[in-house]
């Protein structure tokens, strides 16, 4: 599990972007903000820090991350911080029903909650959340507030139009902050009224000492930050597994012949058809992990033996071509797994990317 980050010195990378929000005080042209970039490199850990740092009891050393208002802020206790995400059908229910480890979840890089039966790709902020936003705007307060919006880009229309003369002119003390790892999902009309903050991969390295800090042996410390792609939160999910990062079935999900595909196939549906569909999303994320790595290895930014010798043969032995080409098809089936619950059809998909 992740630990929650209370103060900038604890942020890994984005040192950046950490120097230009510290000057926003002194900025009141400056109030909506867009952080995007991959998921899982910190956007979301981030934002909370900012929100400290403006709210943060001692100025001095802000954010200390020991004052009432930090604590209140890293437990989404805080009463001028709101966070909107979607699929919330309002504000207070995040703060009546979720916690923050929940939040922090790892199980999956596309859903935020636990995914359940009833929650796909439907899920959006819809413009009753923006409205709201806008009536509690109108309750004057000394503190700085401060509205967190999660995969921004899953606003409805109507919301994001209805948004527009917030974002373009927010009231004295209230901040803006916009996620997305999709940026080209977001209208030009948002973008054009928001101040755009890039958040780069984290370096392999950064992420290995951070590991090896927290206790995990070096060698494990080592594998799941080679496997990471700069995400923290893939690296800390993949640390936890141990010394082995994949199964056998993904290892032979990569290394089968056509002839013999069948076989393989007939026994991943036995055993994933009856399973829990957490499973079947996480069989196709590894899928992408290693096919991502392969073509890594091809292209000479990785060295996958010092992962698993096998991954490196496997990665020469297999063309360009093919590694994008399942690695496409791989990424589909991903997307798809937002709103077809139909967890056979999904099998047979992933058997449709082998070739």
């Amino acid at each position: 599990m992740v630990e929650p980050i209370n103060n900038f010195q604890k942020i890994i990378g984005h040192k950046e972007n950490i120097e230009f929000l510290k000057k926003l005080k002194e900025m009141p042209f400056c109030r909506s903000l867009i952080f995007y970039g991959k998921k899982g490199i910190g956007k979301r850990t981030l934002a909370l820090v900012f929100a400290q740092y403006l709210n943060c009891l001692n100025p001095q050393i802000a954010p200390c991350g020991e004052c009432s208002h930090c604590q209140a802020i890293e437990k989404l206790e805080y009463p001028y911080l709101d966070v909107i995400f979607p699929g919330l059908e309002n504000i207070k229910e995040i703060k009546d029903d979720e916690k923050y480890e929940e939040m922090l979840d790892l199980r999956s890089q596309y859903r935020l909650f636990k995914m359940k039966p009833e929650t796909s790709k439907k899920d959006n902020i819809s413009i009753n959340l923006i409205k709201e936003i806008k009536e509690r705007m109108k309750i004057k307060v000394d503190n700085y507030r401060i509205y967190l919006i999660l995969e921004a880009e899953r606003m409805t229309q109507e919301a994001s139009n209805a948004f527009l003369k917030t974002l373009e002119e927010p009231p004295e003390k209230v901040f803006f902050i916009l996620t997305t790892s999709q940026l080209h999902a977001l209208p030009t009309t948002i973008l054009s009224r928001c101040y755009l903050l890039k958040f780069s991969p984290l370096s392999i390295k950064d992420i290995e000492n951070y590991l090896i800090n927290k206790s995990y042996p070096k060698e494990i410390a080592k594998r799941a930050s080679l496997f990471s792609f700069g995400s923290l939160r893939t690296a800390i999910e993949l640390a936890n597994r141990g010394e082995k990062i994949f199964i056998n079935e993904i290892i032979k999900f990569v290394e089968v012949k056509k002839e013999s595909s069948y076989f393989l196939f007939k026994n991943l549906y036995e055993k994933y058809s009856e399973s829990e569909y957490d499973e079947i999303v996480n069989l196709v994320r590894d899928l992408i992990f290693l096919y991502r790595g392969l073509l890594y290895q091809k292209l000479g930014y990785l060295d996958l033996s010092q992962i698993e010798p096998k991954l490196k043969y496997l990665a020469e032995k297999k063309s360009f071509k093919e590694i994008v080409n399942s690695l496409f098809k791989l990424n589909q089936i991903y997307e798809e797994c937002e709103y077809n619950l139909n967890k056979r059809l999904l099998l047979f998909h992933l058997y449709s990317s082998l070739f």
